[in-house]
């Protein structure tokens, strides 16, 4: 059984192996650059960087290779150890599967656009047409990961309604800030508004997550989480109310803040509310053993 597991990442290889397969087949038709990097703009999305195809590729090849060695590690990992769910091995590899399809597919679109595979237009707005194909990408692995939560998450952990309500929420977050910047950049200040949305997300999320019970999917999931209920229970209680007091705060101090700054004290207040948590169960979980 072990055996078939680890030959069906075949798959996983040769999604990674498709944006470098794709570069052989074009190679002879692309320009010796191609867009590397997008901003959104008050002229709309622009271009802010440029790259060689094969630099491109390769500066996106080591978050592949990150991603793909750490869905396999909790595939395969001390979490199996801890979970001993069926459907657990096929969640995991299922995301993995999807997060990997979305990363290969933006360098292997803009290649097929430079080589004029596809047609693109011309004009500040021309790049809108990647935005659109990248924002379906985003949406449907948001819709696939949070489908394959739901066969894997019972009643019990977290109720179905505000289950709900984190998958369409991850929907909006994602979307709402491009489709800004495409239909209405006059009226938002898009490199602020981005930040903004995904800080109330958070206060959202610790609201939800304040009682979520132990499950292989959401939550505050640690090795020492998993080791005991209380410990689970006392970790995400405080989980929740950073979450929920960081996102709100952080929310307060960015209408103050320049649209530069904002971006930084959101990935402050990630940082923040991601580490004090894993931190905590680590110490909940010595407490026990020492006791």
């Amino acid at each position: 059984m072990k055996g078939n597991k680890w030959r069906s990442e075949w798959l996983s290889l040769l999604i990674m192996a498709t944006p470098f397969l794709v570069y052989l087949w074009l190679a002879p038709s692309l320009p010796p650059k191609i867009p590397a990097h997008y901003s959104f703009t008050s002229h709309g999305l622009v271009v802010d960087r440029y790259s060689a195809p094969l630099t491109n590729l390769l500066s996106i090849f080591p978050a592949m290779l990150l991603l793909w060695a750490l869905f396999t590690f909790l595939q395969r990992g001390m979490y199996t150890q801890l979970i001993s769910l069926p459907q657990f091995f096929r969640a995991k590899y299922g995301i993995k599967i999807a997060v990997l399809s979305l990363l290969a597919a933006i360098p292997v679109l803009e290649m097929l656009r430079a080589a004029n595979i596809i047609p693109h237009g011309t004009g500040e707005k021309s790049n809108y047409w990647m935005v659109g194909i990248v924002l379906l990408l985003a949406n449907a692995l948001v819709f696939a990961v949070f489908k394959i939560g739901q066969r894997s998450i019972s009643n019990t952990a977290i109720h179905y309604k505000y289950y709900n309500i984190l998958w369409v929420g991850s929907h909006v977050v994602m979307s709402a800030g491009p489709l800004c910047a495409i239909f209405a950049p006059d009226l938002f200040n898009i490199e602020k508004l981005i930040p903004q949305l995904m800080l109330v997300f958070l206060a959202v999320m610790g609201n939800l997550l304040y009682s979520v019970k132990p499950n292989s999917m959401l939550g505050i999931r640690t090795p020492w989480t998993f080791s005991s209920e209380v410990v689970w229970r006392k970790t995400h209680h405080l989980g929740g109310v950073l979450l929920f007091a960081g996102g709100l705060t952080g929310f307060v101090l960015s209408l103050f803040l320049a649209a530069s700054s904002t971006k930084y004290l959101f990935i402050s207040i990630v940082l923040i509310t991601t580490l004090i948590p894993v931190f905590y169960s680590w110490y909940l979980y010595r407490q026990q053993v020492n006791s």
